[in-house]
């Protein structure tokens, strides 16, 4: 019965990980991450059911997860501020630590057979992309050589890039066949990540190899004479990729340098505690126009664009949380290096370089965003953690029967959530279909549920206007701007303001928007129209001067419109 339990255990977990990277359906209006999060939490709830009726575990953990989980639960229920990704993470962490303890008695032969199976995922994954390149699978955007089953080419190099580790494990099996089979897929997935084009993700697979080299190769006594002059090799070829992936694609780096510049205004303004959960997407962008509003001629103009994070977790940490924030995740870091050295051994050498992998990509990118990640990172910690200590069943009626009502009670949450985002979806289906004014009523029920959600509110903004409730999309922009804030939210706001001939107002917006986005052309247009409406001909006119010499950053039909329109209008003359 126990062998049993523990099988299905492995086989739920294998799911929860197949299903945050190739479950992508098509009733959600984010189905490449809402239902990737939603099958991971849930299928693991579920796995944490069984092991705390029928499995056995530490009663420590069980108590631990427990507090946690009602502190989670609390903070979802009653905090309306709080950041639903961050609860995610959390329950992700705790119940794979669950999920790890309950493996505990036989923990190298259940570990391995994880691993194993964790390298045929990436493996398909691999596979995916490599046809995609063939033009054999669909790509989400055809813009894109390769992207896997996510929404661009990152997330799939960050998915490749973090599982590569399980790979690199079979290449130390005692069967040639399976040693083979692990060179193979490291091989295949680092061509994939080269198709892709991810810089990000040819970082993080480069840095799993030189930490498996050190174990490997440096630590071996036949290596030791030649230690120094390998390390400084190695720091060299580092050097020159890093160099070389920085000259690759110059102007895309040096949008992630203006980026971190302005998030480090903003990490500035409130260094203690950070500006808040969630934060970053409200406030960022106000930042960047207080940049460009100071720095009108910056060479970063061209690069600016609407950004919802800042390419690096620890920045965004630090933004959010500030420095007490950072503390906590470099006191976790640290505390974790030190575990790992004390205890370390070939089971829990590809977590540390998976937690490498991570890392490498969280300095220049967000893989917190994909659930892969969370379960990745959950249980590369729990395994250096872990300790093969003896386990028993827990004999405390109440306290599983609590345990396993909290599982259940989170499912629901999900399911619960997954019943709204389909209604959603399918009124954002009716609206292409024309069916504006009939959908206005269900996006006021759903108001309810989804009233922290940017998207949601912005999208329910945009049918008032097109119903010409402008009033009513004000107010729902204004709230919007509380949980997401960016160009495109502004040029609705000020258009709604324009229509309701509140001047001033619009003005403030175009102006916001305009300096946002610096290279945008949209906003500087409309100021034209709403000078000369006004009457204030000469600042209309100084105004299409500037779009007429205004650099373009790419060239369109909309833009040379625009062009066109402001050199008949100075030829006009005031």
């Amino acid at each position: 019965m126990k062998d049993r339990i523990k099988y299905l255990n492995l086989l739920l977990f294998i799911i929860a990980i197949f299903g945050s990277i190739f479950f992508i359906p098509s009733f959600l209006v984010d189905r490449y991450y809402v239902m990737q999060s939603i099958c991971l939490l849930s299928v693991m709830m579920l796995n944490a059911f069984l092991i705390i009726v029928l499995g056995d575990v530490n009663k420590y953990t069980i108590f631990f997860i427990l507090f946690v989980s009602i502190i989670l639960l609390f903070c979802y229920l009653f905090i309306p501020f709080c950041q639903n990704d961050l609860i995610a993470i959390c329950l992700t962490f705790v119940f794979i630590r669950l999920f790890i303890d309950s493996l505990k008695q036989e923990l190298p032969i259940n570990i391995s057979l994880l691993y194993n199976s964790l390298s045929v995922l990436v493996f398909i994954e691999v596979l995916w992309g490599m046809w995609q390149s063939f033009h054999l699978l669909l790509v989400y955007d055809t813009y894109y050589l390769i992207t896997g089953t996510f929404d661009n080419p990152v997330g799939f190099a960050i998915c490749v890039s973090v599982l590569s580790p399980f790979c690199l494990f079979l290449t130390s099996s005692y069967s040639k066949f399976v040693r083979v089979s692990g060179w193979i897929f490291l091989f295949v997935s680092f061509c994939s990540i080269l198709l892709s084009g991810s810089r990000t993700g040819v970082l993080a697979i480069l840095g799993v190899l030189v930490v498996y080299f050190y174990i490997f190769y440096l630590k071996h006594k036949r290596y030791g004479q030649y230690k120094n002059q390998i390390k400084y090799a190695v720091v060299l070829i580092v050097g020159c990729v890093f160099g070389g992936l920085y000259y690759l694609k110059k102007d895309s780096a040096d949008g992630r340098l203006l980026i971190w510049r302005v998030t480090w205004d903003m990490i500035k303004d409130s260094p203690l505690i950070g500006h808040g959960a969630g934060s970053f997407q409200a406030k960022y962008m106000l930042y960047q126009a207080d940049y460009f509003r100071l720095y009108p001629n910056s060479n970063f103009a061209q690069l600016a664009d609407n950004v919802s994070h800042p390419f690096n977790e620890f920045l965004k940490i630090a933004a959010e949380y500030g420095c007490l924030g950072l503390i906590i995740l470099f006191f976790l870091i640290g505390k974790g290096i030190y575990i790992f050295k004390r205890n370390s051994n070939i089971m829990k050498y590809p977590a540390i370089e998976s937690i490498i992998a991570i890392a490498v990509c969280a300095c220049f990118s967000y893989p917190l965003k994909y659930p892969v990640t969370w379960g990745i990172l959950g249980l590369a910690i729990s395994v250096i953690c872990v300790k093969q200590e003896r386990c028993f069943r827990l004999h405390i009626p109440y306290i599983r029967y609590f345990g396993a009502g909290i599982s259940l009670y989170f499912i629901f949450l999900l399911l619960q959530y997954v019943s709204v985002e389909m209604k959603w979806k399918k009124i954002v289906d009716r609206s292409f279909l024309g069916e504006t004014e009939q959908i206005l009523p269900f996006y006021e029920q759903l108001k309810g549920k989804l009233g922290t959600n940017g998207l949601f509110l912005y999208n329910y903004a945009a049918e008032l206007h097109v119903m010409k409730s402008y009033d009513k999309s004000i107010e729902l922009l204004t709230e919007c701007t509380h949980y997401w804030n960016d160009y495109d939210v502004q040029l609705l706001l000020a258009d709604c303001y324009l229509q309701k001939e509140k001047f001033e107002k619009a003005e403030e917006c175009f102006v916001l928007a305009s300096n946002m986005c610096p290279n945008r052309f949209i906003p500087l247009y409309q100021l034209v129209h709403l000078y000369d409406r006004i009457g204030q001909k000469e600042k209309a006119y100084n105004l299409a001067e500037k779009i007429i010499h205004k650099k373009v950053k790419i060239s369109s039909f909309k833009v040379q419109r625009i062009k066109n329109e402001m050199i008949e209008y100075v030829q006009k003359g005031l």
